[in-house]
This record gives C-alpha cells, structure tokens and sequence, in this order.
C-alpha cells in the first residue's frame, strides 16, 4: 500500500495543485498585499514585471488624495475608448523621441489594454500608468 504523503502528489494535494493538468487553483478570495523598494536596480526587471501585469493602488505618505482630473470630452478626469487609444499614440510617440534622454524606457510603450476598463479613470492613469512610468525613468 502506497502512503500518499511519500509521492510528490500527496504533499502537494493541500495546495490545489495539480501536476497531471499542470494547473492551481487559486482561491478567489486570496489578496497578495505587499510593498516594493522600486529603488533597487537588482529588482528591476521583476518590478517592471509586476507593474505591468497587477493593479496597484498609489497611497500617499499623507494619505491625500491628488485633485481630480478635468480632461476628456466629459472633463471630469475620465477617458473614453477613442480618447485613449489617441493618448496612448501620443504617449508613446513621446518615449520614442525622448529614449536617449530617459533610461530603458524605449521598451516601455504602452498597448490598448495596458488599462483594460473603460472608461480610463484618473485613478488608473495614476495607479497603474504613472506608477509605472515614474519608478522605470528615476
């Protein structure tokens, strides 16, 4: 008779870990909370992965919040499908001209669906676009 905790299988059952479909099943109610030293160059290129692929939340030191936008057609700070997609031509027609003069952000255009919902928040644009940009041109 086989103990199953002796087979690789059997220690991993409690993880939801399957190594015949190589699959896991992450719970939906799990939250990775974390902080990040951005300013270490040993992390960069996980740093910049991460960035790309995970929301994150900008919190202030003072916990205040910074003014609401007043662009877009409807100038309340948001953006509508078309008026991102013109952004982001912008954008990156800027990190094309200016590569020479910001460290490794030549690589760092942006796609459509950098920010996936619609429309584009003035909180995504700082929790996700900014924070992406600002930590990769120090």
């Amino acid at each position: 008779m086989e103990k199953s905790y002796l087979t690789f299988q059997g220690r991993v059952n409690g993880l939801n870990l399957n190594l015949k479909e190589q699959s896991i099943k992450i719970p939906p109610n799990l939250s990775i909370l974390c902080t990040m030293n951005t300013s270490d160059n040993s992390i960069y290129f996980m740093d910049s992965a991460f960035k790309r692929r995970w929301d994150w939340e900008f919190i202030n030191w003072d916990k205040t919040k910074p003014p609401k936008g007043n662009y877009g057609k409807e100038q309340n700070g948001t953006l509508d499908e078309q008026e991102w997609f013109d952004f982001i031509k912008k954008f990156n027609n800027f990190i094309k001209s200016n590569h020479a003069s910001i460290r490794g952000i030549e690589d760092k255009q942006i796609g459509e669906y950098f920010i996936k919902e619609r429309p584009v928040t003035s909180t995504q644009i700082q929790n996700k676009l900014m924070f992406f940009y600002v930590g990769q041109c120090i």
